[in-house]
C-alpha cells in the first residue's frame, strides 16, 4: 500500500510522525524528558512501564483533557461507508 509520512518537530522537543495510509492513520509521538517531570500519553519517564497504562495515567492526571486544551476540538463526522461529512 502507498503511504505518506509527515514529520513535525514541535516545541519542547516533541516529534510527531503521521503515517497516512490509504484508509487510516498511524501517529507516533516521541519526546525527551522535561525537567521537573511530565506525565501523559508519552508516559512519565520514570523507567517503570507498568505505571504507563491508560488506567494509571488517568488516575494521576484525570480522565480527559480540558476542552480549552484540545488541539482538535471538533468531532469528526463520518457517514455510511466511511465517507466524510463536511
Amino acid at each position: 500500500l502507498d503511504k505518506h509520512i509527515v514529520h513535525m518537530d514541535l516545541p519542547l522537543g516533541v516529534h510527531l510522525q503521521v503515517m497516512r495510509w490509504a484508509n487510516h492513520l498511524n501517529v507516533r509521538i516521541t519526546m525527551t524528558p522535561r525537567e521537573g517531570g511530565q506525565d501523559g500519553s508519552c508516559g512519565n519517564f520514570n523507567g517503570n512501564m507498568a505505571d504507563d497504562s491508560t488506567e494509571a495515567i488517568k488516575s494521576r492526571i484525570g480522565q480527559r483533557v480540558a476542552p480549552a486544551d484540545l488541539l482538535f476540538n471538533v468531532p469528526a463526522q463520518v457517514g455510511p461507508g466511511g465517507q466524510h461529512i463536511t
